[in-house]
């Protein structure tokens, strides 16, 4: 049986604090910590949130032994700190926005935020939870996008956000858009408006359908608020239903609550979700996204009560998410990729995982296509008012195939296979350089996104969910298959030039968006251009070669909120069921 410990988050930490001495200084001001055994440091980074308050950070940590000072009802504890004004705030909940990593403002490229879904942990989900082989007990603490993913993508910083997506015992009555307009206004504490990075989503299952409920939210909004929206520049979805999932089991679990609904709606055949594609589909800013859709190809064991009246994932297994439903409308058929695994374990890489290796492989193409469009919209942004005078008078048309594929071929550098810190432990040097999850092991999931589960917790579920659901209409199927199709052509509102579906994705951000009717792109000199006229027309180069840099002064620091972790074996001692 695994024994990897809870994880926990803390908060409120000065910003002053490193990471090797985080531990001696938790030990010296307050006594609450003095008293505990060893503590394991294995992040720190910069909060997000409200910027007008002294800068803070967020770690995550976990105890050898769980500590006397966790006892208790809760998943939330404060300590007051000896000569801070603010307390230490710790939780398991994970609820809101958690930073994974932190990475300096020259490097800063990309924001990437993770969102799990159905009866999910924000943080378990995405952590390894099968026991190696002949570990012999010992745990693999290992959760990839913490532990990897920042050293394998240079310039990333890696956010995982929570909410409350419990099946047992909940007197929740939320719907999927309740949810996404939560995740909305949580959305502008990453960064100030005139700071933020180009956003790239995963989203694991019911995550998936909250952001898309999000992104019409923000699509309704004025157009002034648009600009998040704008940023938003790729979605990776994991098993997310769009035609619905096997919900079954997971009815029999809500059975007479209020959360009923929300499961329903995650159904086969549920006309909510036909809806909120076909409303998608005609929000420009999406059509623009780069989508990525990947499926499960193993069945998942669906949930039954035991003759204790708990509920374990030990009943048949079924198909929750079909390739079908979880390939998301307007994706391109290159951008669909398979995990041979099943629907709560495909996010939960290991080491090594040849599933993470095919992951990765995308989300570098994904943060390299990101960084080739910050460029063109560098090279708009410096062209000069003569620049603008000339192209408005002349109506040229350039090759942007050709130009774009000029950009392409300085990609921006990646980060590499490389060595990242050691967890933190007490007698850990600063010079050690072993992989973070070379220490410890992990529990195993019972439904899908469930964490692990403090003694002083039990009794409290934390479900995981793998959805079902009946199908939606053909009709209503091909109403939005139709309205996404790539191989049409399309033409430019602005311009009135046909493109396929990908080439009008990046013609677009060719246009200004003060006066869209002047293409802002300056042409480079030598490339052949349409005619000898266009030549004539071609604009100057702009002095200064393109660069993706961070002009932001001040770090946005904040505090977050909170949410329950449980561990898959704690969770069946506790009657739970862990899900997504």
């Amino acid at each position: 049986m695994s024994t990897t410990p809870p994880t926990y988050r803390l908060r409120q930490i000065p910003a002053y604090v490193e990471r090797f001495s985080l531990v001696p200084f938790l030990r010296q001001t307050s006594a609450s910590f003095d008293l505990v055994g060893e503590i394991t440091v294995y992040s720190l980074a910069p909060s997000v949130g409200d910027w007008t308050r002294p800068p803070s950070q967020t770690a995550t940590i976990s105890f050898h032994a769980n500590p006397e000072l966790l006892w208790g009802q809760g998943n939330a504890w404060y300590f007051q700190l000896s000569d801070q004004q603010r307390p230490l705030e710790m939780d398991s909940h994970f609820l809101d926005f958690t930073v994974l990593n932190s990475v300096s403002e020259a490097d800063h490229v990309v924001d990437c935020i993770a969102i799990s879904g159905l009866a999910s942990h924000p943080f378990g989900s995405w952590r390894y939870r099968q026991p190696r082989a002949g570990a012999q007990g010992a745990s693999l603490n290992f959760m990839w996008l913490r532990d990897s993913l920042p050293w394998d993508v240079k310039g990333i910083r890696v956010l995982i956000y929570g909410y409350d997506s419990r099946l047992t015992h909940s007197h929740s009555f939320q719907t999927i858009d309740d949810i996404a307009r939560g995740f909305v206004p949580m959305l502008r504490t990453i960064a100030p408006a005139d700071q933020l990075k180009p956003i790239i989503i995963l989203a694991h299952s019911l995550g998936g359908i909250v952001v898309k409920s999000a992104l019409l939210r923000l699509a309704e909004m004025p157009e002034k608020e648009h600009i998040l929206l704008r940023n938003i520049r790729s979605i990776m979805f994991f098993g997310v239903p769009s035609k619905g999932m096997h919900v079954g089991h997971f009815l029999s679990m809500v059975e007479g609550q209020y959360n009923q609904q929300l499961v329903k709606m995650l159904a086969r055949g549920s006309m909510y979700l036909s809806d909120l594609d076909a409303k998608l589909s005609q929000v420009p800013c999406y059509r623009l996204m780069r989508l990525v859709s990947a499926h499960e190809t193993e069945t998942s064991p669906t949930t039954v009560v035991d003759a204790n009246g708990k509920w374990t994932r030990d009943g048949s297994h079924e198909i929750l998410v079909s390739p079908e439903s979880a390939t998301q409308p307007g994706c391109e058929p290159t951008d669909v990729f398979p995990i041979n695994k099943d629907h709560s374990n495909m996010v939960k890489f290991a080491p090594g995982d040849a599933d993470y290796a095919r992951t990765l492989a995308y989300l570098r193409w994904l943060v390299n296509d990101t960084a080739s469009q910050a460029r063109d919209i560098y090279y708009g942004d410096r062209q000069t008012a003569n620049d603008q005078d000339i192209f408005d008078a002349s109506g040229a048309v350039y090759d942007w195939d050709a130009e774009l594929q000029a950009v392409a071929s300085d990609p921006w550098p990646l980060g590499s296979w490389a060595q990242q810190p050691s967890p933190v432990h007490e007698a850990a040097r600063p010079d050690d350089q072993t992989r973070p999850h070379e220490d410890h092991n992990a529990d195993h999931a019972i439904l899908d996104a469930a964490e692990e589960v403090p003694e002083h917790s039990k009794g409290r579920n934390v479900d995981h969910a793998i959805l079902d659901t009946p199908e939606e209409s053909p009709q209503h199927s091909e109403a939005v298959a139709s309205s996404f199709a790539g191989n049409d052509k399309m033409e430019c509102p602005y311009c009135a030039i046909k493109f396929t579906h990908r080439d009008l994705k990046r013609h677009l951000l060719t246009h200004n968006q003060e006066n869209p009717y002047v293409a802002t792109r300056a042409a480079i000199p030598g490339r052949e251009t349409t005619s000898v006229t266009d030549a004539a027309r071609s604009l100057r180069q702009p002095t200064h070669s393109p660069a993706i840099s961070d002009s932001r002064t001040d770090v946005p620091y904040g505090e977050p909120n909170s949410i329950n972790s449980l561990s898959n074996d704690d969770v069946l001692e506790a009657g739970g069921v862990p899900t997504e």
